[in-house]
């Protein structure tokens, strides 16, 4: 996971809680997440395409309170190569 700096941020109160808006380092950023298709009920993880080519990830089940996780694109790449080849039983 990593720090991601982008133009234009809005500086969050440290004790607001967080909403559909990330919170990074105490910036707030809109992402816009979305969850698999094959999800039938609201216990699955949801994703945002971040500018960078990162993506952040949160539980769906809260989404309002959850943290949310930002892992760079790289890391990513390694965590979705690594589902493919079976790596997590």
């Amino acid at each position: 996971m990593h720090n991601m700096a982008f133009s234009g941020p809005v500086k969050l109160d440290p004790g607001a809680p967080i909403t559909p808006q990330a919170a990074v380092d105490g910036i707030a950023l809109p992402m816009s997440f979305r969850r698999s298709s094959w999800c039938s009920a609201n216990s699955c993880v949801e994703v945002a395409a971040m500018p960078d080519g990162g993506v952040a990830v949160r539980d769906g089940k809260s989404p309002d309170v959850t943290p949310v996780l930002m892992f760079s694109a790289d890391e990513w790449t390694a965590f979705i190569s690594g589902v493919k080849a079976g790596e997590f039983g």
